[in-house]
């Protein structure tokens, strides 16, 4: 705590005539909380003179609670900066996904529309029997399954970009069709024939 030390003069009731009255104390004032005098025991000189150290002490208390006021707004602000700065980055990556997004739709669509034209113009040029034969290959059967494979595609990645914006937070695979160092090995032919024939017969081992 403060302590302040000081010269007073007081009247004393009841003292002896040759002391005219008066007496000189030394004051010891002091609080835990802060600065507190009883003015009125005090000299016109020393209460000036209190007042004055009061004054300073406020003035610098109000220094010290303006600046704490200053501290803490930068601190804010700049806490408020480093958040817009995160969801800029979070609107800039997802605008950028967008775009991957919408290249794969539009080549996704292309690829669908070439096949579609390619299926019209053998309507027109090709007898019905042959449209039939066509239509049973395997390369009719395989342009079917890579447009259902298209459709799947573009509804996962416009469902991911979705989701993304609603929880950016979560954790998701970025890429499932992507092939995995584990699927190296295992050999695959680049088109599988498609079989729908009928299953035989319990009981009966297929060749």
């Amino acid at each position: 705590g403060y302590y302040l030390t000081t010269w007073a003069s007081f009247r004393v009731v009841g003292a002896p005539s040759d002391n005219k009255g008066w007496k000189t104390r030394f004051l010891y004032i002091s609080h835990p909380q802060g600065w507190d005098f009883g003015l009125e025991c005090l000299s016109p000189t020393s209460q000036g003179w209190v007042i004055s150290i009061m004054d300073n002490k406020a003035e610098g208390l109000r220094k010290e609670i303006a600046d704490l006021r200053v501290r803490s707004g930068l601190e804010a602000v700049a806490a408020a900066e480093q958040r817009a700065s995160e969801a800029q980055a979070l609107v800039d990556h997802l605008r950028v996904e967008e775009v991957e997004v919408r290249a794969r739709r539009n080549a996704l669509e292309d690829q669908t529309l070439k096949m579609t034209g390619t299926l019209e113009k053998l309507k027109v040029e090709l007898p019905v029997e042959a449209i039939v034969e066509y239509k049973k290959s395997a390369s009719f059967e395989m342009g079917l399954v890579r447009i259902g494979q298209v459709s799947y595609e573009y509804g996962y990645w416009v469902a991911l970009a979705r989701f993304k914006a609603q929880d950016p937070d979560l954790e998701t695979e970025e890429d499932p069709f992507a092939i995995l160092p584990e699927d190296k090995t295992i050999t695959m032919v680049t088109e599988q024939p498609f079989d729908d024939s009928p299953l035989p017969p319990k009981g009966v081992v297929s060749l």
